[in-house]
């Protein structure tokens, strides 16, 4: 059995790609973003590196994930701003440009422009494989009063239509630490 921030072998591990030895899954599949255009599969690109790593990109090629390596996060990003200006020329050079953020594993910020405000989000990651996505991953804050922060980040692992609730807690846990 698994500890509190252990993870057991075969499981996921609660982080988008392990960029500090430069192993990055072939896609991911987002659920759970208010905008239906985040809501999205991002694919690998190895040849098109920003910060010295790989992004991810959409279907589209509308959007696209890469690491700030200054802020320790992923960021999904548009390739167009509004005035038609090329954003992936922009954080190549070291703008920090983005349309969602990834505060932890599972949980985003994304830009509401209707309310002018970045706004929390729980997703489900999936990783597709073979035409089969591999188990989802959820996310829920928990209160804490124990831990630094007074919470903590619970990930549960189940199928892509599962709830929290209806999901066999993988007792992976990890502080909650949030970048503003």
């Amino acid at each position: 059995m698994a500890h509190a921030g252990e993870i057991q072998s075969g499981e996921a591990s609660g982080q988008l790609a392990d960029v500090d030895a430069g192993h990055y899954p072939e896609a991911w599949k987002f659920e759970g973003f208010t905008d239906p255009c985040l809501n999205q599969l991002f694919t690998l690109k190895r040849d098109i590196c920003i910060c010295g790593r790989p992004s991810y990109w959409d279907q589209t090629q509308k959007l696209f994930m890469y690491y700030q390596d200054k802020e320790k996060r992923w960021v999904i990003c548009p390739m167009l701003d509004e005035e038609g200006r090329n954003l992936l020329v922009s954080v190549q050079d070291g703008s920090m440009s983005a349309r969602a953020f990834e505060v932890e594993f599972g949980l985003w910020y994304e830009y509401a422009p209707e309310e002018r405000r970045w706004c929390d989000r729980r997703l489900r990651l999936t990783q597709p494989s073979g035409g089969q996505n591999k188990p989802a991953l959820v996310a829920r804050r928990v209160s804490d009063p124990g831990s630094e922060t007074g919470d903590r980040i619970t990930i549960w692992a189940g199928s892509s239509k599962s709830t929290p609730d209806s999901m066999d807690e993988r007792r992976v846990t990890e502080p909650m630490a949030r970048k503003f």
